[in-house]
């Protein structure tokens, strides 16, 4: 972002707000800014946050489910009846932190540097580790093992 501000001859705060500043706008527009930056980090976390939640609680549910559905002395009709109860659960579960975990972030392209959200077809078809996938860069058109930024 640097290199481009000093080709455009422009500050960082600039840049963020769209347009050229005058002095007396300057720090306004910088507190705006800042306090964007601040509330798109904060939804980012929570966006972690619920996919973790949701992480254990699926696993929770669907192991009780199926543990009680194996031991349990029961009708093979309520066994059957279980199990499907805790597929739905991962199924759905599965859909909703794919949801969530795709709107989290950005991802960064190790190279040309541009940061870029996938799309949900790009998100799951793509190789990942914990904070890598392999996604295909927009701006260079690359594909590489890409790096998630929360902020």
């Amino acid at each position: 972002m640097l290199p481009l501000c000093e080709a455009l001859d422009i500050s960082v705060n600039e840049l963020l707000s769209g347009e050229k500043l005058s002095i007396i706008n300057y720090q306004e527009k910088a507190e705006d800014n800042m306090l964007s930056l601040l509330k798109e980090n904060e939804a980012n976390r929570k966006r972690l946050f619920q996919t973790i939640v949701s992480i254990v609680t699926t696993i929770i549910a669907s192991v009780s489910l199926i543990m009680m559905a194996s031991f349990l002395n029961l009708n093979t009709i309520i066994r059957i009846f279980l199990i499907s109860i805790a597929l739905i659960i991962i199924i759905l579960s599965i859909i909703s932190i794919i949801l969530t975990d795709s709107k989290t972030g950005y991802y960064e392209c190790p190279s040309c540097h541009h940061q870029f959200m996938p799309t949900i077809h790009e998100y799951v078809k793509g190789y990942h580790t914990f904070t890598k996938r392999y996604l295909r860069c927009p701006k260079c058109k690359k594909t590489n093992l890409c790096r998630r930024k929360l902020k």
